[in-house]
């Protein structure tokens, strides 16, 4: 029976909501940590990319009126080279998104982290789960709530 259904069917699967909520807490953490590990990792090639793009555009400019002796073709090639280079960094930096998908990874993850609190409120202040219809009924809402935010959460590498 998926962790899912337990809420509904808690009596007659011999589970106590606690173990539930346990259980949901776990896989909430790991959610979070997997948005913010992601963010983390978007971030770092944003900003790599990017370095990389002003350097060589830095490098490009400078040299645009430089007019050298010797090696004239030489120069001339590495800088429509480095050039073309810039150009496709550029372009992997636009659609890339990686900033913006940085973001929806972090509302991802602080939205998980806003589940797990709940369910450890819950937990918290309701000692007695089993015996409470209340309870049950706010782990269906967060059950809920839980399913809409994985159904609109960007993709994460399974590591």
């Amino acid at each position: 029976m998926s962790d899912l259904h337990i809420v509904d069917n808690y009596e007659k699967t011999g589970e106590s909501i606690n173990t539930l909520i346990d259980f949901w807490t776990e896989k909430l953490k790991n959610a979070q940590e997997g948005h913010y590990k992601e963010t983390e990792s978007l971030n770092k090639t944003h900003s790599r990319i990017g370095v990389g793009l002003i350097f060589l555009t830095t490098i490009i400019t400078a040299f645009i009126f430089y007019e050298p002796i010797e090696y004239k073709n030489e120069i001339k090639l590495a800088l429509g080279m480095s050039s073309a280079i810039a150009v496709t960094l550029s372009g992997i930096v636009s659609f890339g998104r990686f900033s913006e998908r940085a973001n929806e990874h972090r509302i991802t993850a602080s939205r998980y982290g806003k589940l797990r609190r709940q369910l450890e409120y819950l937990k918290a202040t309701n000692p007695e789960l089993n015996q409470q219809n209340d309870s049950k009924q706010k782990l269906k809402l967060l059950r809920i709530e839980w399913e809409y935010i994985a159904s609109t959460a960007p993709l994460t590498p399974k590591k």
